[in-house]
């Protein structure tokens, strides 16, 4: 009977340790399943990251993230959207499109789609947001009579100030500040379509005038008051408003002083508005990816400027940096400055030379009698550098007060 017992113990001993061990092996199979999920995410982690910095930082890819929200005023009714000009510029830009209502009719704004790249947790796969943010630039287009209008009211408002109080007529400083009121913190570009147009139809207007004035426009009525000349009467009637070119500077520089966010390009045919908002579009896509790019200055380019000398890493070029430090000075010649370099190669030795002098008078005449040939053969000549040009050398290189002049 006591055999039953310990048998029985020996029995639950053996089912723990195999409990133990499978919870062990159990343990030891989840703890491998996490870290290779761990890896697994990390992987999608980094491909999230690389296709997110392959978006964002790449020129190429700018372009692609601009929605450009056309008003339809823009367009023409009488053209199918296959044949749009603006429509095909952009199309072949690569930048998508959209026409929808604007808060300003006949505007034109951007939107960028910000596409970012995530790796979900529960089914560790890629997941894609796109968000899309408002740019803070819009195109306005504007006729040539409005625009002229606008100038009109803003010459009357120079020359009359007492009656444009009660008229209050929309100057195009006035008009340009309704538009920030409604678009706030963006800077406005108004297109004007067709200006030139309208001054050469000033000028014609004006000639006819005063062809009529010199030959007699009464006579011309009484002897042609059929309605073929009442027609011809009306179409050389000419713009309602006239203003100047003066006038239109006038009212720009106004605009410029009073609105600077708001800037005026000029337009004349639908090509050219088309070429114009590419470029505005390409400009506002590139903007966020010029601004991650270390400063330089593009004006500064190696060996662009007229007598500029590349010097590289070894020292090669520094004799002659050397020489034309001496040809800054006055009616200088590469034969005088050469001349110079060939008896003290280097500033170092120069000075050296200088503070062996006894006095300042004899340093000063250290170069005067340095022989300066010209040509070679028969026709070789020879000169000194002279006392007047050794003084001057000595003078720049050993004075120490900075606000003296050379005379």
């Amino acid at each position: 009977m006591s055999g039953k017992p310990k048998k029985q113990a020996k029995e639950h001993e053996r089912q723990a340790k195999k409990e133990a061990k499978e919870k062990e092996q159990q343990a030891r199979k989840q703890a491998r399943e996490q870290i290779k999920t761990q890896k697994d995410k990390e992987k999608l982690l980094k491909k999230a990251d690389s296709m997110n910095q392959k978006l964002n930082n790449r020129l190429d890819s700018c372009v692609k993230q601009i929605v450009v929200c056309i008003d339809p005023d823009i367009l023409t009714n009488s053209q199918l959207p296959e044949e749009n000009v603006l429509l095909q510029k952009l199309e072949s830009l690569g930048a998508s499109h959209k026409v929808q209502s604007q808060r300003i009719p006949g505007s034109i704004t951007w939107q960028r789609a910000s596409v970012e790249h995530d790796v979900q947790a529960e089914t560790l796969q890629i997941s894609t947001k796109t968000t899309l943010s408002d740019e803070h630039h819009a195109v306005l287009g504007l006729s040539a009579v409005k625009f002229v209008e606008m100038t009109f009211n803003f010459r009357e408002e120079m020359q009359y100030p007492a009656i444009s109080v009660i008229t209050d007529d929309e100057t195009l400083s006035t008009f340009c500040e309704r538009l920030l009121t409604i678009y706030p913190g963006k800077i406005i570009t108004l297109v004007i379509l067709g200006l030139e147009k309208y001054f050469r139809d000033v000028n014609l207007t004006q000639k006819r005038q005063f062809r009529s004035a010199v030959l007699g426009s009464s006579s011309s009525e009484t002897e042609n008051p059929s309605g073929k000349g009442r027609k011809k009467a009306n179409k050389e009637s000419g713009p309602s408003v006239m203003v100047s070119r003066v006038d239109v500077e006038e009212a720009l520089v106004d605009l410029q002083i009073k609105q600077p966010k708001c800037r005026v390009r000029m337009c004349e045919t639908d090509e050219e508005f088309a070429e114009l908002l590419a470029m505005f579009t390409k400009a506002v896509a590139e903007a966020p990816f010029k601004k991650k790019q270390p400063e330089s200055f593009s004006f500064c380019v190696e060996g662009g400027e007229k007598g500029s000398v590349k010097v590289s890493k070894e020292g090669e070029g520094l004799k002659k940096v050397w020489q034309q430090h001496f040809q800054q000075f006055r009616n200088v010649s590469a034969d005088m400055a050469a001349a110079i370099v060939a008896v003290y190669p280097t500033p170092h030795s120069l000075l050296q030379a200088y503070k062996r002098c006894d006095s300042k008078v004899e340093a000063s005449k250290l170069l005067q009698d340095v022989l300066v040939r010209r040509g070679a053969g028969v026709l070789a000549t020879s000169r000194r550098i002279g006392p007047e040009l050794s003084r001057r050398i000595h003078f720049l290189l050993t004075s120490e007060d900075g606000e003296l002049s050379m005379k």
